[in-house]
């Protein structure tokens, strides 16, 4: 969840609708939606209807706009990806999901996507998961963690 969708009351979407926009810096923050700062193998993705989204739906355009109304009010611009960041309003309900795509966080080339519904999605996840590389920590955690432990 972004700052801009917590300002909103909100969850964070992607909109790869007819409103996003491929604006030069939008890929600066992409990769804490790729999983890389959960310390997870895979980050899940989920690809909902946004038709049946209706009017809880503030597409990509409308997001922008909303953003960028924090640089004329002088207040700080919250973090978000322009051009492809929307906003849901209020519970967005499974029955508006239409598939699953598993991303490996430490080898993106390695991903799967589940139809949605998924019959046996826990044992996908698992086998993905499995598949997937385990993060790569930090050498400064890794060194604090050693030391901690007595380790050199």
């Amino acid at each position: 969840m972004s700052a801009l969708s917590r300002r909103h009351g909100a969850v964070s979407l992607f909109d790869f609708g007819p409103a996003a926009v491929d604006y030069p810096i939008q890929f600066n923050n992409w990769s804490q939606w790729l999983g890389h700062e959960q310390g997870d193998r895979i980050a899940v993705w989920i690809e909902i209807s946004r038709e049946d989204l209706g009017d809880s739906l503030v597409d990509a355009a409308a997001t922008h706009e909303l953003w960028e109304s924090y640089h004329g009010s002088g207040e700080r611009s919250p973090k978000y990806i322009p051009g492809v960041e929307a906003l849901g309003r209020g519970p967005i309900p499974t029955t508006l999901f239409r598939r699953i795509l598993l991303v490996a966080t430490e080898d993106r080339s390695i991903f799967q996507s589940v139809l949605w519904p998924a019959e046996k999605l826990k044992e996908e996840l698992d086998a993905f998961r499995f598949l997937a590389p385990l993060p790569k920590r930090d050498p400064i955690i890794e060194a604090l963690d050693a030391a901690r432990c007595g380790r050199s």
